[in-house]
């Protein structure tokens, strides 16, 4: 977030309100100016994928996406809400990763 903050400052540099937001940030995080002084700018994407998965079922997370411009590299973190029932079935292929599992005859295999 702070690469997509930063991106904001370079196209906006004359908004203070941008200014300001990020000399307060800067005030409150040390992690934030550390990030911020890395000089990092990097493209943000955002969305949802549904996951399909034969031994937990069906759930959807949020997606997130931080490239680099120039790179081929992509990080893609999935999450899902605290407590919510995506996130407990997270938990459950954490779990069932962990153990050998025998394929049910004639049923598809996989995520996403």
């Amino acid at each position: 977030m702070v690469t997509d903050l930063r991106g904001a400052a370079a196209r906006y540099p004359a908004d203070a309100g941008l200014r300001d937001l990020v000399t307060d940030l800067r005030a409150a995080s040390e992690d934030f100016a550390r990030l911020w002084d890395g000089g990092t700018v990097a493209v943000h994407g955002s969305g949802s994928k549904t996951v399909r998965h034969p031994e937990v079922g069906t759930f959807t997370v949020d997606c997130d996406v931080l490239t680099a411009p120039g790179g081929d590299v992509r990080i893609v973190a999935y999450t899902a809400a605290p407590g919510s029932d995506s996130a407990e079935r997270l938990k459950l292929l954490n779990v069932i990763g962990t153990q050998v599992l025998s394929p049910v005859a004639n049923e598809p295999r996989g995520i996403l």
